[in-house]
């Protein structure tokens, strides 16, 4: 039962700003017959002044049909099952692989996030905008720190590693359970914006995650500002009041949240460090990191040829999925010299 003194208002639900307030009825909308009327009306002065009604965002059109969500619907390929002895001995083979990889072990109990301490020590890894390569002390966002915190795993369907993991940062809060972030997440909120604070990390990737925002670009239009500022290039009036200094935990949340809402700064940085380059101006372009208009990952290019030459020649740019280098610091140089007949194969 709704209370008497609710009807008549609107329960507004911002999952941005992550709050919802009661607002009254608005009178121009009486008018108006039915529920879907309303809808219509009420999205289409919400929209932002730029925004087509009818274009890609089609809120108007959403609420004229009283939408509440959107369902994909199950494709027509069909699943071949592991239905005769050869293909179930070869799921138990492929699972059996998996499970005696040298890596099994450790990927399955610390995740993407425990391999922070070997990128740096390799001497791959890139830090403040790629301005520089690694870290001195790495060991405070090492994502095996992380284990004391996980309250349970999980992983995708049927895969045996299982390296996904809920995790309470405080336990005195045991009710804000929050997901354990990835290799580069990890990397691209730390090192690449000057940030040393796992909770901060973790908070933030979680946060872009709600939001529905790629980390890696997120976090790179974020060590983009942070370098113009520290460079003197950010224009005064679209920092505003914030604190542009390397690893500022709470600049870089505000930052999301304007991202997501385009406002501020963050309308700026919402469509890329090559977009944002173009709208700053001045010698901008130089310090934002892309290829192709796609932001970078966490590798430093300068410090692995063999990515850089992926981002070079990928369709997408900076993607490391595309054209993945991973021999180049996976293979020995004997194994490289037996397949390729040189040791210069994995030479960074």
């Amino acid at each position: 039962m709704i209370p008497s003194d609710l009807f008549g208002q609107i329960l507004m639900v911002d999952l941005t700003q992550e709050n919802c307030r009661i607002t009254a009825f608005p009178d121009p909308a009486r008018p108006f017959l039915g529920g879907r009327g309303f809808n219509a009306w009420f999205l289409y002065h919400h929209l932002k002044p730029d925004t087509d009604p009818l274009g890609p965002d089609k809120g108007a059109v959403m609420g004229a049909k009283n939408l509440k969500a959107i369902v994909i619907a199950k494709g027509s390929r069909k699943h071949l099952p592991a239905d005769t002895p050869q293909k179930k001995q070869a799921v138990k083979t492929y699972a059996s692989l998996v499970r005696n990889a040298p890596e099994f072990a450790f990927f399955s109990r610390y995740g993407g996030a425990g391999y922070l301490q070997w990128v740096n020590d390799f001497g791959i890894m890139g830090a403040k905008n790629y301005n520089e390569v690694g870290m001195t002390d790495v060991s405070p966002i090492d994502g095996r720190q992380l284990e004391k915190k996980i309250i349970r795993t999980s992983g995708c369907f049927k895969c045996p590693i299982q390296c996904k993991a809920d995790l309470v940062m405080n336990h005195a809060k045991p009710d804000e359970i929050s997901t354990r972030p990835e290799f580069e997440p990890v990397i691209n909120f730390g090192p690449k914006c000057g940030l040393s604070d796992m909770a901060a990390i973790v908070r933030l990737d979680n946060l872009c995650n709600r939001l529905g925002i790629d980390t890696t670009s997120t976090a790179s239009v974020i060590a983009f500002a942070m370098d113009l500022e520290e460079k003197g290039l950010m224009p005064e009036d679209l920092k505003g009041a914030l604190d542009l200094s390397w690893g500022n935990a709470g600049t870089m949340e505000t930052l999301i949240h304007q991202i997501v809402q385009g406002i501020g700064l963050g309308k700026v940085l919402a469509r890329g460090v090559r977009h944002a380059a173009k709208k700053i101006g001045g010698r901008a372009a130089a310090y934002a990191a892309h290829v192709k208009g796609l932001e970078l990952t966490a590798y430093h290019p300068n410090a692995i040829m063999g990515t850089a030459l992926g981002y070079a020649v990928s369709s997408r740019g900076g993607d490391y999925n595309n054209v993945y280098a991973s021999l180049e610091y996976s293979w020995s140089k004997e194994q490289a010299i037996a397949e390729f007949g040189t040791a210069e194969a994995v030479n960074i």
